[in-house]
């Protein structure tokens, strides 16, 4: 009964980290696009977007859950 619970959890956690990839995949594709492959403003707009969601994250943890 118990290892069907950790069983599931650990189903669940990897779809999680599939979801994330899936996202993470699709923002690149969009910053590369709108970038036009220049590299330095590639860096700059993820370094804002990955600040900005540390920042929701840290103010509004609740929120990341749904990601």
């Amino acid at each position: 009964m118990n290892d069907k619970k950790e069983s599931e959890k650990f189903t669940f956690s990897h779809l999680g980290i599939i979801r994330l990839f899936a996202i993470w995949g699709l923002l690149d594709a969009l910053i590369y696009y709108i970038t036009n492959g220049d590299r330095y403003k590639e860096l700059v707009i993820h370094m804002v977007v990955f600040l900005l969601i540390y920042i929701i994250a840290w103010k509004y943890p609740v929120l990341i859950k749904y990601l």
